[in-house]
């Protein structure tokens, strides 16, 4: 098969299983609690499709209902400033994820089952996640430049463990924190990252100049 098919291929069943999503996310909001048929009748899809995508109701359910709740983050408008967009970024996905808390608790339990479950064959049952990989990069633009392009997204994988039902879960069940105190001690880390990081961006043309004085 060539890149070009493969491509293809990649891309239909993207489709297939944001119709299914977007299905089963309609038949919600009109008060149903479809089942996984129901969702692959209703979206024109066979059963035994659908089923590859989504071996389970509750997995169908978990995420319909984040990509329902999705819109409150990706149509943030972020301000200018760098430090009052890391706040916003890390109040709303933190209040999205307690708004959402038992769907996304859902998938992160999916997700482990998937992994260490041996005997799955399909990619395609594998719980897609909330993209917060693009709304941090969305969030931290304004610092691409002065860390560039390699600290950049070093620096986006590091927000992705503030952020999210992970940083919840962990600051909830290990440390018993209150929702308040859970924001706070993510959004203290995140600023921490993001100043440590535009910091060392700041020292790097300094020691490399101190280095070519010793060279010379």
């Amino acid at each position: 098969m060539s890149a070009g098919e493969e491509q293809g291929r990649f891309r239909q069943r993207a489709n297939t299983r944001a119709l299914l999503v977007k299905t089963a996310s309609e038949l919600i909001q009109s008060g149903e609690t479809p089942t996984v048929t129901a969702v692959a009748e209703a979206a024109q899809v066979s059963r035994r499709t659908a089923y590859r995508y989504f071996p389970s109701q509750e997995q169908l359910l978990a995420e319909a209902a984040i990509k329902s709740a999705q819109p409150q983050i990706s149509n943030t408008e972020f301000p200018e400033d760098l430090t009052a967009r890391i706040r916003l970024l890390v109040e709303r996905v933190q209040r999205f994820v307690y708004g959402n808390e038992g769907a996304c608790r859902t998938i992160v339990r999916l997700t482990a089952e998937h992994v260490l479950d041996h005997n799955v064959g399909a990619a395609e049952s594998l719980p897609v996640r909330t993209n917060r990989v693009e709304w941090i990069r969305t969030a931290l633009a304004p610092a691409k430049k002065a860390l560039g392009a390699k600290q950049f997204e070093r620096l986006v994988s590091a927000l992705c463990l503030c952020v999210g039902i992970e940083s919840v879960m962990v600051l909830t069940n290990l440390r018993r924190l209150s929702q308040k105190d859970v924001t706070r001690v993510s959004l203290w880390a995140a600023e921490t990252l993001v100043a440590g990081a535009l910091e060392q961006a700041e020292q790097r043309p300094r020691s490399r100049g101190r280095k070519s004085e010793e060279e010379s």
